[in-house]
């Protein structure tokens, strides 16, 4: 589907763009969450792995590695994505990119990710129907879940140290169910 072809195509962009400025949010509904340990039962052995990322995830296929320089109000950052889209209609994603640690020691980090967030669905058209503040470790987090314009989405962005991690999965067709979030997103993990 288109929506999911765009969606390949710029999503890294403005997810990138988003972080640094204000965004916009809509329908939102705030929640804490203490901690973040959904369990999966993944075999974590065949995970896709990016050293360089500091991260591994079951991604469902074989994703395509993007890279580009963006500027932004703290200069240039890199923004490095992984896609696979598994159909027209559903597309994942894991996206980082590195902020200067001076950015990040003089930024809320709520407000990075709110506007990480504001910023992709307001691009998008997306209309958050939940919001919830999360944890991995000692990383904040925001997990969000919206619709619009024919576009379901569930995402998860993390703010660790000065890097930025965004997670998610996007159809044309329906919410990714609980089992693809938790085979998926709820797979993410860090590593050294």
């Amino acid at each position: 589907m288109r929506k999911i072809k765009l969606f390949a195509s710029f999503a890294a962009l403005l997810l990138l763009m988003a972080s640094c400025g204000g965004g916009n949010k809509t329908g939102t509904e705030t929640t804490e969450n203490a901690d973040n340990n959904e369990t999966t039962k993944v075999d974590d052995s065949k995970f896709f792995t990016s050293e360089k990322g500091k991260f591994k995830i079951n991604f469902p296929g074989t994703p395509k590695e993007t890279s580009q320089d963006v500027e932004t109000a703290v200069g240039t950052i890199q923004m490095v994505s992984y896609m696979h889209e598994a159909s027209l209609s559903e597309a994942y994603m894991v996206a980082y990119s590195d902020y200067p640690a001076s950015a990040v020691k003089d930024s809320n980090t709520d407000e990075m990710l709110e506007n990480a967030m504001g910023g992709f669905v307001g691009q998008l058209g997306i209309t958050i129907e939940k919001q919830e503040k999360i944890t991995m470790g000692d990383a904040k987090g925001i997990s969000f879940k919206g619709t619009g314009n024919g576009v379901f989405t569930v995402m998860k962005d993390y703010l660790v140290d000065n890097r930025l991690y965004q997670i998610g999965i996007l159809r044309s067709d329906r919410y990714p169910t609980d089992e693809e979030v938790n085979n998926f997103i709820n797979s993410f993990k860090l590593v050294k």
